[in-house]
């Protein structure tokens, strides 16, 4: 990745076309839709329900504007992201949920 826009070339790299995944809304649980993974992008603040999932199973989750939170299916807050923020989350099975860092836009 250039660094230019890691979020356009994390979409487009990762998760270009059906993979994009519905934004639930705030308060709202994940439905992955029987996808591996894919790519969410959530406007609004409010918490996002991880869903459970076998093992392996990823998401980018990016927050377009506000402060959203992705949770476990027992209100355990995985990631919190701000205003254009992305972080990978990866199921460990049922209803673990990890993520790694914080990604943010870099200009460059």
């Amino acid at each position: 990745m250039s660094g230019h826009n890691i979020n356009y070339e994390l979409y487009n790299s990762a998760v270009a076309g059906t993979n994009v995944v519905d934004d639930p809304g705030s308060s709202g649980t994940i439905d992955l839709k029987g996808k591996s993974g894919g790519w969410l992008s959530a406007a609004t603040s409010g918490t996002r329900t991880l869903p459970a999932t076998a093992a392996g199973v990823t998401l980018t989750v990016h927050a377009s504007a506000n402060a959203p939170v992705f949770a476990d299916a027992a209100a355990n807050t995985i990631v919190t992201l701000g205003s254009d923020k992305a972080a990978v989350v990866t199921s460990m099975g049922g209803n673990l949920w990890l993520s790694g860092p914080i990604l943010a836009q870099s200009v460059t």
